[in-house]
């Protein structure tokens, strides 16, 4: 009954039975394992060509097109290498390859629509601040006779539209000053007449004193005064017009379109 000792021939053969059953275990394993790999793979490749709008490449059946009553044989293959230029192109521009090109162009579409409201929606909201600072200055019970000073830049001419809009030009609620310093451009002086004509009201002019045109100021000072002396030029054409017409109109509020950055200095 008792048991023999087992020799190293059986031992060996017994050994290299295991060794072979290992193998050909793991021989399988890569076998499987290389199938599913292929088979995801090729998953992959036709849902991106199902995103293209083409048929997969590995179809060879040839489909028809049908013009009238010809009818025309094309292999699938032609329009898969199609687009997979399609799918390169895009993949180069950095689109993404997976999405439609319709859904991309309404995407496109969407966000271009949204800045432009985002615009219209800001314009708005700047023009009714502008306006309500306006009411307060202008039906204020403490300011009774403001004055909007137009130096006819763009800033002051908004302002000036805003002021139409609110109905102050023609009632006269606000008034409006034009400073002619004699050097201005003819094209400045025809578009503030008709910028007058256009909102219904009249400005009130002031140049230097005592000058009522370019040729008495020409004789009385000179023509070449600015070059002279600007200093002096500025005195008798910007400065002294501009505080005598905030007198003669009884400014107790003056608006401008001066910016915040700018400061508070006169």
């Amino acid at each position: 009954g008792r048991k023999t000792p087992m020799q190293p021939a059986s031992l060996y053969r017994r050994n290299l039975r295991s060794s072979q059953s290992l193998t050909w275990g793991l021989v399988a394993a890569a076998c499987v394992l290389t199938f599913v790999l292929s088979v995801n793979s090729s998953m992959s490749g036709y849902r991106d060509q199902r995103y293209i709008g083409s048929a997969t490449v590995s179809s060879t059946k040839p489909s028809c097109l049908r013009v009238g009553q010809q009818t025309t044989f094309r292999p699938r293959v032609q329009r898969s290498s199609g687009a997979l230029r399609s799918y390169e192109q895009r993949s180069n521009r950095g689109v993404p390859a997976h999405v439609p090109r319709a859904e991309l162009e309404m995407a496109t579409a969407s966000v271009e629509s949204m800045i432009e409201k985002s615009k219209a929606d800001r314009i708005h909201h700047l023009e009714m601040q502008a306006m309500e600072a306006l009411k307060f200055a202008v039906e204020s019970n403490e300011n009774k006779h403001p004055v909007f000073p137009c130096a006819m830049i763009a800033g002051d001419m908004v302002i000036l539209d805003l002021l139409n809009r609110l109905g102050y030009l023609k009632d006269g609620k606000v008034q409006v000053m034009f400073v002619d310093t004699f050097h201005l451009f003819d094209e400045t002086i025809t578009f503030m007449k008709d910028t007058e004509e256009r909102y219904g009201f009249k400005g009130n002019w002031f140049q230097a004193e005592g000058c009522a045109d370019k040729a008495e100021y020409d004789e009385k000072f000179g023509a070449d005064l600015w070059k002279v002396n600007i200093e002096e030029y500025d005195r008798i054409c910007k400065v002294e017009p501009f505080q005598r017409g905030l007198k003669t109109l009884e400014c107790d509020c003056m608006i401008n379109g001066r910016r915040r950055d700018h400061g508070f200095e006169c």
